[in-house]
């Protein structure tokens, strides 16, 4: 990250310091859903220095009308970016309408019930007889405890953070619990519109035994850090760029073995993000004056992104070189031909770097886009050249330039 970024992070975090603590004090719901109780689609769980919330939230099914659809998802966000959620607890099994509610069963499972039936969240029972109470922290982690006849919270029956979805949170882990074999891995996103588990997953080099973080692209090894080494990755230090701000460790013992990150600014709000196309975000969020927010971001992938050009690494073929590249334009074509391709052989929904990987192989493959309006599938062009810029309401179409300069 470009340093006086960090400066100025720096800068701002002095201002918060004076005033933040005022707003960060009160919480206006309860942050523990207590056996009996429920949250329903229009209520929330707030932790206790309101920084974050977990409730239902909704995203376009994919298209718009008079009998448009929402699928809906029970998430955890930072209070103040609500548009951007941190984990989800179903995204894979999305509820069709908002009749979902979160609940505690009578064994001590957390449950998303709703009118088509029922979801298990954490599937941890309790065996003492002790009720049971679900608490949103002040970190994001939603943990799962048990409560005795006096109200005393024993220990952790299941957190979320032990199931993250794209996002690594401050104390959040990437590894494995070598006791348990369990593993803590980040998944992307399947597009911008659908959460569901996508093409790119994140995580510790477990099976090779290396120190280093691997992305791997629909089970193959997609990018690699390099090796832990005096508190960096050897082959991706912009991985650590943020020191001045956050703390890095990588830990390694009999039990578990892990990356992480802490905040060394308590008024500083941070997150490890996914991206769709493989790459890992880094972005900072600064309150001030509760309602001004900046983010900054840096990468850590195969390429750079840039504002047109597809950032994704392909496999040598006979027909591509290295130079080449796909760019996203607002068009279409007035030639080739058309075909449409929606899931993939295998049983999985296609994602745009799926489509992307499906064109580079095809010789005859000029562009791509995606079929479905929620950003899946696939729609492939081939021995197409008479392409045709549009208007800004047109679809988005990635078209292949050859042997284009960075």
């Amino acid at each position: 990250m470009d340093s006086s970024k960090i400066f100025l992070l720096i800068l701002l975090i002095s201002f918060l310091q004076m005033g933040f603590s005022s707003y960060v004090s009160i919480a206006a719901e309860s942050d523990t859903l207590k056996q009996g109780a429920k949250i329903r689609d229009w209520e929330h769980l707030t932790s206790a220095k309101a920084i974050f919330k977990l409730g239902f939230f909704s995203i376009s099914a994919g298209y718009s009308g008079p009998n448009n659809l929402e699928n809906h998802y029970l998430g955890i966000w930072y209070t103040n970016v609500p548009n951007q959620p941190v984990w989800i607890a179903n995204r894979d099994s999305p509820l069709p309408d908002s009749s979902g509610s979160l609940i505690i069963d009578a064994h001590g499972k957390l449950k998303i019930s709703y009118v088509g039936g029922m979801i298990t969240v954490s599937n941890v029972s309790t065996m003492s007889g002790n009720n049971v109470g679900a608490t949103l922290l002040d970190s994001g982690n939603l943990v799962v405890r048990e409560v005795d006849g006096n109200g005393r919270f024993g220990g952790v029956l299941w957190q979320s953070f032990d199931y993250p979805t794209d996002v690594l949170l401050p104390g959040m882990k990437l590894g494995v619990n070598l006791k348990t074999g369990h593993v803590w891995k980040l998944t992307s996103w399947l597009s911008d519109q659908v959460p569901g588990s996508g093409a790119f997953e994140l995580g510790l080099d477990v099976n090779g035994g290396t120190n280093q973080l691997v992305v791997s692209r629909r089970g193959k090894v997609y990018w690699t850090s390099g090796v832990w080494k005096n508190g960096s990755f050897e082959k991706a230090p912009d991985v650590t760029e943020g020191e001045m701000v956050l703390g890095f460790k990588f830990m390694s013992n009999e039990k578990e073995k892990y990356f992480s990150y802490s905040a060394k600014h308590n008024d500083m709000f941070t997150i490890w993000k996914l991206h769709l196309l493989g790459q890992i975000e880094q972005s900072f969020l600064v309150i001030f004056n509760m309602r001004e927010r900046i983010w900054t971001g840096s990468y850590a992938s195969e390429c750079r992104p840039s504002l047109e050009r597809v950032c994704l690494k392909e496999n040598p073929v006979s027909c591509r070189k290295s130079s080449d590249v796909f760019v996203e334009t607002r068009g279409h074509f007035d030639d080739g031909n058309i075909s449409y391709v929606k899931d993939s052989p295998n049983g999985y929904r296609l994602a745009l770097s799926d489509c992307h990987s499906i064109c580079w192989k095809n010789c005859s493959c000029t562009a791509y886009a995606s079929y479905s309006t929620d950003g899946t599938g696939c729609i492939l062009y081939t021995n197409a050249h008479n392409f045709k810029l549009a208007a800004i309401h047109e679809s988005y179409i990635y078209r292949l330039i050859k042997e284009h300069k960075s």
